[in-house]
Parts: C-alpha cells; sequence; structure tokens
C-alpha cells in the first residue's frame, strides 16, 4: 500500500476499467448473455474435476472459452473504449 506516483495511477485506470466492464455486461442484453454463456460452459470444468462419469464430453478449457468471450465481448458496439 506505499506505492504511489505512476504505480497508484496505473491501478486506478485498471480498477475504472473493470468497473466500466461489469456496468456494461450488466446492462447490455448481448453481453450479459456472452457472460452468461461463459460462466455457464467455464462452470461445466468443475463438474468434470468432481468426478463426473467418463462418457461425457470432454470440459471446454476455462482460459479459451474466456479468450473467445472477451473477443465477443470487445465486438459489442457500446463495449468500453480502452478494455
Amino acid at each position: 500500500m506505499g506505492r504511489s506516483g505512476p504505480y497508484q495511477k496505473r491501478m486506478n485506470q485498471a480498477i475504472d476499467r473493470l468497473v466500466s466492464a461489469t456496468q456494461h455486461i450488466r446492462d447490455c442484453e448481448r453481453c450479459r448473455r456472452v457472460f452468461e454463456a461463459t460462466f455457464e460452459a467455464i462452470g461445466e470444468t468443475d463438474n468434470v474435476a468432481k468426478g463426473l462419469p467418463e462418457e461425457l464430453p470432454a470440459a471446454p478449457n476455462p482460459w479459451g472459452v474466456m479468450l473467445e468471450a472477451l473477443r465477443e465481448l470487445r465486438a459489442c458496439k457500446e463495449w468500453p473504449i480502452g478494455i
């Protein structure tokens, strides 16, 4: 907590961007659906880790799902600039 100057400024900007992205996802129906689908897809990885039968399809790679979701979110015409 003892850091200041440029570090503090960058950290505050990063937090502001997170808040903007969160508010946009909450308010934009399209992005909310993208987030919901991502949340559900990543949740499937938790089920596989819990020992479900091997016959079930392999769970998606969570990082791959997140990267694809970010592309979709950034494709929104109303997505906040700089995020």
